[in-house]
């Protein structure tokens, strides 16, 4: 008897940590978000793309417009800063510093397009979103309350890759107990049906608890954040490069060289996935396998 209910305390003892965590983790990742609700923000446009999504676009437009970049048809773009490209921070990081697109974005471009000066614009804009600057960027917003700590919300996931462990333990635990106290119905000191339905019941319903509550999405804006972009995106901003921080490359001109240049890696992209899929029912059917 002692040895189950050992058991059963264990696995409810497991699982009242993981939701304790899981609460505390919730609690950290949004108390920057509490204390930012009601301030006013005055964001740099660069902040503001990284809200909107849209510090890939910011930065290439701005390197556009400086003359630092070039835009192609075929969906590729060129640096004609050749002095950039070996340095890393030369007039792309320079300027960037001065027109808002700074914290060294520029020099991710310089970095991502490498000696070859050159490369596809889908795959700059991710390097750019994906670059050490950008989630420094976000750690600050974050400390402000408008963007979701990235860290933070890992710890709180990191408590849901456990919850289909925790549900096993109090399945195996339940079933333990029912087959003992099954061959021990005597030494039990309630019915045994009450004692095992409250012993998987209530671990069970804080297991399901976590997994509902812990798996936040990995927000560029927190409510406070969106609530400052709208602001911006109301302030009836027509013109410039920061209608590309709060609408993306669709604000400029329709025949603007960066959106034929980013209208060609769609189409592309799509030609290339339509061959992916090709070459996988092809060699599903045993045909071209070997290619």
């Amino acid at each position: 008897m002692w040895l189950v209910l050992v058991l059963l305390l264990g696995v409810g003892a497991a699982v009242a940590v993981a939701a304790v965590r899981c609460h505390v983790g919730q609690r950290d990742l949004r108390r920057a978000e509490r204390l930012a609700d009601g301030r006013e923000f005055d964001l740099e446009p660069i902040e503001l793309a990284f809200l909107a999504g849209n510090l890939g676009a910011l930065t290439v437009t701005e390197m556009y417009e400086g003359g630092r970049l070039i835009a192609s048809r075929s969906g590729e773009v060129t640096l004609t800063t050749p002095g950039a490209a070996r340095t890393g921070t030369g007039a792309g990081a320079g300027a960037a510093a001065g027109d808002g697109a700074g914290d060294g974005f520029e020099a991710v471009v310089v970095r991502s397009l490498g000696s070859a000066l050159t490369g596809d614009l889908k795959t700059l804009l991710r390097a750019v979103d994906g670059s050490p600057e950008a989630k420094a960027l976000r750690a600050r917003l974050a400390a402000h309350g408008l963007a979701d700590d990235e860290e933070l919300v890992e710890r709180v996931r990191r408590v849901n890759r456990r919850t289909p462990v925790l549900i096993g333990a109090v399945a195996v635990a339940c079933a333990v107990a029912g087959a003992w106290t099954g061959t021990h119905r005597g030494l039990w000191p309630t019915p045994p049906a009450v004692s095992l339905l409250a012993a998987f019941l209530v671990p069970f319903a804080a297991a399901l608890w976590i997994n509902q509550v812990s798996w936040p999405p990995l927000r560029s804006a927190t409510a406070p954040g969106e609530r400052v972009l709208e602001a911006a995106r109301g302030a009836e901003v027509r013109q410039g490069t920061m209608t590309v921080a709060l609408w993306g490359l669709t604000a400029l001109p329709a025949g603007h060289d960066l959106r034929t240049c980013d209208a060609a890696t769609r189409v592309l992209r799509k030609v290339k996935r339509a061959r992916q899929q090709r070459r996988r029912y092809q060699c599903g059917g045993g045909i071209g396998c070997g290619v």
